[in-house]
């Protein structure tokens, strides 16, 4: 292992295209990737689609989410995009119980700290449609695309700011720690309008989950694991109403 890295990154090789393995991208090209993350956002964020149905809206935004930075990376990359991802092992099964079982914990935890200091903590504006088992799969099959795309804005402008730093002479490990704060700040930030603009609930609770799936990523360099990490807190967090209501109810 080599100085330059960290003890948990063994035998999970480098990131993926910010030093030029398999493909170097611009800095022109990886900010072209990030303002394009950035404009769907707002796009997201403004855009209805009310002339259409709910589901087919809601599809529709998926689509176009995950598309069009794909579209783009398998573009700039000369089509090496597989380096995002690597095969999921069954050994994998146990690293993703690990870290969903921690960000469940820091995230009790952050909610019971915020109450005791008489803090407001509120749900994501997703979590109300979850009024029955229907709502929740819909806010379910909704997350399949949607926090994928949550981890290409959180991981994309990471390797962008690390290729920058990278280019300004910064060495790895300063670059890795320098983007990860960075870039897990701007992800609970863009969180803030879900959130009710709760900003205390977002810096203690939704950064420091950023962070954990972070950690995963310098730990394994695949994609793969942090999605479905992410997918199955956020599924154990919407299930948690019909879980209390099944129990209260009777």
């Amino acid at each position: 292992m080599q100085r330059d890295y960290f003890k948990i990154e063994k035998n999970s090789g480098d990131f993926p295209y910010y030093a030029g393995d398999p493909q170097k991208l611009t800095i022109v090209q990886w900010l072209s990737l990030v303002l394009v993350l950035l404009a769907q956002f707002w796009i997201m964020s403004t855009a209805t689609l009310s002339f259409l149905p709910k589901g087919i809206a809601t599809a529709l935004m998926d689509i176009f989410l995950v598309g069009v930075p794909m579209g783009l990376l398998w573009w700039f990359t000369k089509h090496a995009i597989g380096a995002l991802f690597k095969p999921l092992k069954w050994r994998d099964t146990l690293t993703i119980i690990k870290y969903v079982l921690l960000m469940v914990v820091i995230g009790l935890g952050s909610t019971i700290a915020l109450n005791l200091i008489g803090q407001t903590t509120n749900g994501d504006v997703a979590g109300d449609q979850v009024t029955g088992l229907v709502g929740y799969l819909a806010v379910f099959l909704d997350n399949i695309l949607s926090l994928f795309w949550e981890e290409l804005i959180s991981l994309i402008p990471l390797l962008a700011m690390m290729a920058g730093l990278k280019a300004l002479g910064v060495s790895r490990k300063i670059s890795i720690i320098l983007s990860t704060i960075v870039t897990s700040i701007l992800f609970g930030a863009l969180h803030l309008p879900s959130y009710q603009w709760n900003v205390p609930m977002v810096f203690t609770s939704i950064v420091f989950l950023r962070l954990i799936l972070d950690v995963l990523y310098l730990k394994t360099k695949n994609i793969w694991l942090t999605y479905v990490t992410h997918l199955l807190y956020d599924s154990f967090v919407f299930a948690l109403p019909l879980i209390f209501g099944l129990i209260f109810k009777h």
